[in-house]
């Protein structure tokens, strides 16, 4: 060693630091293919837990099936047009099927008070009609099929209590039929009333539900506020001809 010089001491040095660092290496690789688990770094972790949050994952999407397309196809089938005897095409006001014998339901306005009544199924069929049933010194009106007539009624299913604020629809019209759509604005025993504007219903005009269900009927004689106003069905179901 003292016949070394400075310059071959300071090589020495370098060549054992270099010896001590790749033996240095060799350990800790061995050492990490060892126990590979324990020794991911957190870098990986991250890069990982990163990558699961971002992937994207099928969500469950609920989509309501209570549209106003589908509530006026489940409702039509129980509406009827009153035309007059002698001009088929003349729509006198409409009123809504209760029973599976036929027996209607609308407003004395809705017949015209014509002797003969003509009902307009929803598959165009001309139906007589008559005066079952009638409120003394009111609206309401029952009519019943004549005994000769063979038609598949199809009565409208009857809507439990209205909630305030709860989406309704109502029909009108008499040359074309025309849908209004509102919300429940007050409702009590004797009448319910909506957003629907006054003049987008006629009397004998249904409001219904969005699954379709019957909740009341347009009467002329039923005072408006701010929308129009409906006779609770639930006040009638005692009183419906069988």
């Amino acid at each position: 060693m003292e016949d070394l010089t400075k310059q071959q001491l300071i090589l020495l040095g370098l060549l054992v630091s270099f010896v001590t660092s790749l033996a240095t290496g060799i350990v800790t690789v061995s050492l990490m293919n060892q126990y590979p688990e324990s020794t991911r770094t957190v870098s990986q972790v991250i890069e990982k837990t990163i990558q699961q949050i971002a992937a994207p994952q099928d969500a469950a999407v609920v989509e309501s099936q209570d549209t106003p397309s589908s509530a006026l196809a489940a409702f039509s089938p129980s509406l009827v047009r009153f035309v007059q005897a002698d001009a088929t095409t003349t729509v006198n006001g409409i009123g809504v099927v209760l029973t599976d014998t036929g027996v209607v339901l609308t407003d004395k306005a809705s017949i015209g008070g014509a002797p003969g009544i003509l009902a307009k199924m929803e598959d165009g069929e001309l139906i007589p009609y008559s005066v079952i049933r009638s409120q003394d010194n009111g609206d309401i009106v029952f009519l019943a099929p004549s005994a000769t007539a063979q038609h598949a009624y199809s009565p409208a299913s009857l809507a439990p209590g209205p909630s305030l604020g709860e989406p309704v629809l109502s029909l009108s019209g008499t040359s074309t039929m025309s849908l209004s759509e509102g919300y429940i604005a007050s409702s009590d025993l004797s009448m319910v009333r909506t957003s629907i504007a006054v003049d987008e219903v006629i009397p004998g005009s249904p409001l219904f539900d969005m699954k379709g269900r019957l909740i009341g009927v347009r009467l002329s004689s039923v005072e408006n506020a701010h929308g129009a106003a409906f006779y609770p069905i639930s006040n009638l179901q005692s009183v419906i001809p069988k």
